[in-house]
């Protein structure tokens, strides 16, 4: 049995590149012959010229998010099906499942446009794959309550976690970074998605001291504008 696992480059996108070449590491350790087979984030092309290798794979493995290939992730709606035609099983990781539940900040035009780009993106998922993999549970309440997905069909396997990480002691961290009393960490992209700024809204609640660790200038990170947007919305908020 042979299987890939199709991941974005690492000078792409900093993200599912990570974890998918960490996955695909351990996965080998075990025993089971697996590659990892990369494109190039926000490119359909580069994932289209993958599709000649795909064909002695038994298996293919696809960690998926919403706007992986770029374009406001419709290249989905005509990649997944041209792998489906390979006649292969087919595995997808649904790194993040968006709640329809959710009220996004934009027009309302903008907001159905969204919602409906998020469901039919879900059906195509769950039309094209054999088993899905979430991390957390509440990912797989969202797609079997809101999208109609198997709950059967949905394995949820927690994030892992690397061992060779190098550690520095919680009191230390502190001193170094000359803070002291309680203190909020988020880490994450300087976007919405985040939710970073629901924490900075309640500092006069929970604590004034909170490190927001992120890269401005992130792979992963496509609208400079929307980035922009967010810090000049979280300074205001700490201004105030």
């Amino acid at each position: 049995m042979k299987v890939a696992i199709i991941s974005p480059t690492l000078e792409s996108e900093k993200a599912i590149s990570i974890l998918s070449a960490q996955i695909a590491m351990k996965i080998k350790e075990k025993g089971v012959d697996i590659d990892l087979i990369t494109y190039t984030a926000r490119s359909p092309i580069s994932f289209l010229k993958l599709l000649p290798k795909l064909k002695k794979y038994d298996i293919i493995h696809i960690p998926h998010e919403y706007g992986v290939l770029g374009f406001y992730g419709l290249p989905f709606f005509f990649v997944l099906p041209l792998v489906k035609l390979l006649n292969k099983k087919i595995i997808i990781t649904v790194e993040l499942a968006v709640s329809l539940k959710k009220r996004i900040p934009e027009n309302f035009l903008k907001n159905f446009l969204r919602k409906m780009l998020y469901i039919s993106q879900n059906k195509l998922i769950n039309s094209v794959s054999d088993s899905i993999i979430v991390h957390e549970q509440f990912f797989k309440d969202i797609l079997v309550n809101e999208y109609n997905f198997s709950e059967n069909k949905i394995k949820r396997v927690p994030q892992g976690m690397r061992e060779d990480i190098k550690l520095t002691n919680k009191n230390q961290a502190k001193k170094e970074l000359n803070v002291s009393g309680n203190l909020y960490l988020i880490i994450g992209n300087l976007t919405s998605d985040s939710g970073g700024d629901l924490i900075i809204k309640q500092a006069d609640k929970i604590g004034k001291t909170i490190i927001f660790a992120t890269n401005p200038n992130a792979a992963n990170t496509g609208n400079r504008k929307k980035v922009k947007a967010f810090i000049n919305l979280n300074k205001k908020t700490v201004k105030k």
